[in-house]
């Protein structure tokens, strides 16, 4: 889990950089956007990356836990089963991606009321 929290954090800094130069970069100078972007993924965004992360890793044990289960079952059952598990990770993977740009562009929480 620590590779996914780790590639997440440089997700958000990079998005974090981006932003910083896409909203500040006419008409301010921001100082060392790359530093500033990682002290925000690694110090404020860090619970909202775990737990994105968490969710990936949860779906994850789920698919290793139902593919175990349906070792012995029917072929078509196994084949839609793992075709609807691949489905729910892509779409957490995909949601991950946008809510980690938000979080760095914004500086929102992962779950924001």
């Amino acid at each position: 889990m620590y590779h996914i929290i780790l590639q997440n954090v440089v997700h958000v800094t990079t998005a974090g950089t981006m932003a910083s130069w896409y909203f500040f970069f006419p008409n301010t100078r921001v100082e060392n956007p790359v530093l500033n972007s990682f002290k925000r993924a690694s110090i404020y965004s860090l619970g909202s990356i775990a737990l994105g992360s968490l969710i990936i890793a949860v779906v994850q044990a789920l698919r290793a836990i139902v593919r175990q289960a349906m070792r012995s079952r029917n072929e078509v059952v196994r084949c839609i089963v793992n075709c609807l598990m691949d489905m729910l990770e892509r779409a957490v993977r995909f949601f991950n991606v946008y809510a980690f740009t938000i979080i760095a562009s914004k500086s929102l929480t992962y779950i924001h009321r």
